[in-house]
């Protein structure tokens, strides 16, 4: 009877299973990509993939969360800056615009997959509404935008 650590998938070995993952993911699409790819490009068999993650969704999901854990520390300066409401918001937007389009998976996956996974997406979403929600308010409280202020919100994407 095998040792149940032995049957663990070190940290190393997921690491190379999610890059080939995303390169996959990236190149051919999630539902393109098997799980035979995936561990033919991470140099693993089928069976380290399964026991690392259980599914393929769970490996997107993952590197989901990666991409986003990256956004949101990229935008979290932002967010917390004692700015003018305009210009936290403008910082906020393009960062996010600019590295979602950098990201080859999202890029990807908004571009070409983004109805199979809207659920997914509008999850991670709402946080960011979220917060541009609660700068508006900050702004309306501060006086520097009017309460439902369209012309405002069009002009920050400017």
């Amino acid at each position: 009877m095998k040792n149940k650590n032995s049957l663990q998938v070190s940290e190393k070995t997921k690491e190379i299973i999610l890059s080939a993952a995303k390169d996959l993911f990236a190149q051919k699409g999630y539902f393109k990509t098997t799980y035979a790819d995936i561990a033919r490009h991470a140099g693993v068999n089928q069976a380290t993939v399964y026991r690392a993650f259980k599914t393929k969704e769970n490996i997107f999901r993952q590197l989901l969360e990666e991409e986003y854990r990256y956004i949101t520390q990229e935008t979290y300066n932002a967010y917390n800056a004692d700015e003018p409401t305009a210009r936290k918001l403008k910082k906020i937007i393009t960062t996010n615009f600019t590295l979602t389009t950098r990201s080859k998976l999202l890029k990807y996956i908004l571009h070409d997959e983004y109805s199979q996974f809207r659920s997914i997406f509008n999850s991670k979403d709402k946080p960011a509404f979220e917060e541009i929600r609660a700068i508006i308010n900050e702004g309306i409280k501060k006086g520097e935008i009017k309460n439902e202020d369209p012309a405002f919100l069009l002009s920050v994407l400017n």
